[in-house]
């Protein structure tokens, strides 16, 4: 930082020819004149640098016989633009160019969005522009609370948005709303129904009147336990069905993969062609849009102009690279296809079977005419009861 300021308000580096040049160093931390670079030339020579305003509170020293100062380099801004003082017309242009990018810089030219995991950042980019912040706004003419408010009834998933803008960088923070669960409250009448087939293992009615035992199977919807009982004391009555109940399930997956593969095979050509975005009007350095080759890899590249500190100004340099590459067949490793099938598959049981216990798992595979099939069949004992509002 202070590097930045020497650089602004102009600096230079002097020489002193003194027998004592200790006393030149005294000199100036007794009038509060900062240097730096100190460098010992001989016996009776000094260097160092200094600000340039406080090499003219030497001068007077210089003249009560402390010693000869000299000024031998000059640097920063102000000698800079002195060079063009008769210049008028660069002194403007330099004026434009920097009142440009001043101006520039007050509109927004990249958004980023963080905190999101449900809701891509391209569907918040797009209402967030519906509700009107989008690239190329100006960063102080949007209500922050309005643009919650719009964003909130556009995409009822969010809880909290928050925009903060860096120059002409915009970071939209959000929050997504975490779904309740569907419970029913204790006290409103329901029933215990299926939430899958199986053979009922076993049921512990708390509440309810149970309409299945052990050993009977049952579809996914069936009604286990009633919340209507019928009570010597009252009569009909409707009660909140409570009930543990384990039944086995099975579940059967199946998937064909071919064994018949190619890979890439790269030849070594390749293109590259470019093109510049000035405000969102692109222009292409190059006459043929279509793709390069018949089978390649193309890699694009955008590069956004920023100036110093870091803002970013609606100028993109971009760049596509095809790589051209040929198919090439090969045989795949089919023990490594069969491991792989068979994670998905245990990936997916363990899955749909989160709350019960698997008893037993049969991995089979069958090859023929070029391809591998597979089938996992599984015995799991879980729970099966949810709650259900009452007709």
């Amino acid at each position: 930082m202070t590097g930045v300021v020497n650089y602004f308000s102009g600096h230079v580096r002097v020489e002193l020819v003194s027998d004592f040049p200790e006393r030149f160093i005294n000199i100036c931390a007794q009038n509060g004149i900062a240097i730096w670079g100190v460098e010992r030339v001989d016996a009776v020579t000094l260097r160092t640098s200094m600000r340039r305003g406080d090499f003219k509170k030497l001068l007077p020293f210089g003249a009560r016989g402390v010693g000869r100062i000299k000024l031998i380099e000059k640097g920063g801004l102000p000698f800079f633009l002195r060079r063009f003082r008769k210049r008028y017309a660069l002194l403007a242009g330099l004026l434009i160019t920097f009142s440009g990018l001043y101006a520039l810089s007050q509109f927004i030219w990249e958004i980023d969005v963080t905190g999101n995991e449900a809701l891509s950042a391209e569907a918040i980019l797009r209402e967030l522009a519906a509700s009107g912040v989008a690239v190329g706004t100006y960063r102080h003419g949007y209500d922050m609370r309005d643009i919650q408010h719009r964003m909130i009834l556009r995409l009822p998933e969010l809880e909290w948005l928050a925009i903060n803008t860096t120059g002409s960088r915009a970071t939209v923070e959000v929050r997504e709303r975490t779904p309740k669960p569907d419970i029913i409250r204790q006290d409103i009448p329901c029933n215990i129904v299926a939430a899958k087939p199986g053979l009922i293992y076993s049921i512990n009615t708390l509440a309810g009147a149970p309409q299945v035992r052990a050993g009977q199977t049952v579809e996914a919807g069936d009604l286990l336990v009633s919340g209507v009982i019928n009570s010597n004391m009252v009569g009909m009555m409707s009660v909140h069905a409570m009930a543990d109940i384990l039944a086995r399930t099975w579940y059967n997956y199946k998937m064909v993969i071919s064994l018949r593969a190619s890979e890439k095979s790269y030849t070594g050509r390749s293109h590259t062609r470019y093109a510049l975005t000035l405000g969102g009007v692109r222009f292409n350095f190059y006459k043929n849009s279509s793709q390069i080759y018949q089978n390649c890899d193309k890699m694009t590249n955008h590069t956004m102009l920023r100036i110093p500190p870091g803002l970013a100004l609606p100028v993109v340099w971009s760049s596509e690279t095809f790589t051209e590459y040929e198919r090439a067949a090969y045989e795949p490793d089919a023990d490594a296809i069969r491991d792989y099938l068979y994670g998905v598959l245990d990936s997916r049981l363990r899955g749909d079977a989160s709350e019960g216990e698997i008893i037993s798992a049969e991995f089979t595979t069958v090859s023929g005419n070029g391809v591998l099939f597979c089938e996992l069949t599984a015995e799991c004992l879980e729970p099966i009861a949810v709650a259900a509002p009452m007709p």
